[in-house]
This record gives structure tokens, C-alpha cells and sequence, in this order.
């Protein structure tokens, strides 16, 4: 039985990329700083994105925080994630959020509608 292959994308170059957004996007699917590709018989078949973007899970207390208090948490916390050489944050924004609006001045690119899932490994 002919198995999908679990491939890194070392070695990956931009140029690869487009192929990689035009098979995902035939799918009806994002491709987001993607790690890994799956390929069966030299078919691309779909990617994972294995630790590429470090994801930020906040609360803020709507009724005691300002945005102002707001915007300089996230500015702390991305700077802490900058010092330690990450170079991407992944963070929700839900629609009835009052940050949503504020999402692309930010700094943050919208990048789909997802449900999220948290699944415990060890």
C-alpha cells in the first residue's frame, strides 16, 4: 500500500510556494507558514505547519482594561516572543472582540475562520 510521506521543507524556496497555494487553494484551503509537506508518488497531497508560528491565547477583562492597557500587553508580549527569536505570533481574534477591528492595524493578517482545537500530547 502506497503511504502518504511526511516531508520536511528543508531546502523549501519561495519559488515552491505558489504550487504549494494553488493545489491548497483548488481545495478550498490557506496555506500558512507551512513545515512539512505530504506527498504520495511524488504528489503533493497537503502541508503542516509544525511550530512555525508561536500562538498567543489572551483574555482581557473588557469591563477593567483599557485598549490602550490592552494594545501595550500584546506590544510586551510580542516583544517577548521577538527577544526569544520567534519570528511569527498566531492569535484569534473573535468577531465580537473589540480588538477584531483593530486586528490589521495591529500588525496581524486575517488568515481564515477556524474552530480551534486543543488536544493534550503528554
Amino acid at each position: 500500500m502506497d503511504r502518504p510521506a511526511f516531508v520536511t521543507l528543508e531546502g523549501y524556496r519561495p519559488e515552491m510556494e505558489a504550487g504549494l497555494i494553488a493545489a491548497a487553494q483548488a481545495d478550498g484551503h490557506t496555506v500558512i507558514l507551512p513545515s512539512h509537506v505530504i506527498c504520495r508518488a511524488g504528489e503533493l497531497q497537503g502541508y503542516l505547519s509544525l511550530g512555525a508560528a508561536t500562538f498567543i491565547m489572551p483574555w482581557f477583562d473588557t469591563r477593567k482594561m483599557k485598549s490602550r492597557d490592552t494594545i501595550q500587553i500584546i506590544n510586551t508580549a510580542e516583544n517577548v516572543l521577538r527577544v526569544s527569536g520567534r519570528a511569527w505570533a498566531l492569535a484569534p481574534f473573535p468577531k465580537d472582540s473589540p480588538l477584531h477591528p483593530m486586528m490589521t492595524s495591529l500588525g496581524y493578517q486575517n488568515v481564515g475562520t477556524y474552530d480551534l482545537g486543543l488536544k493534550k500530547l503528554l
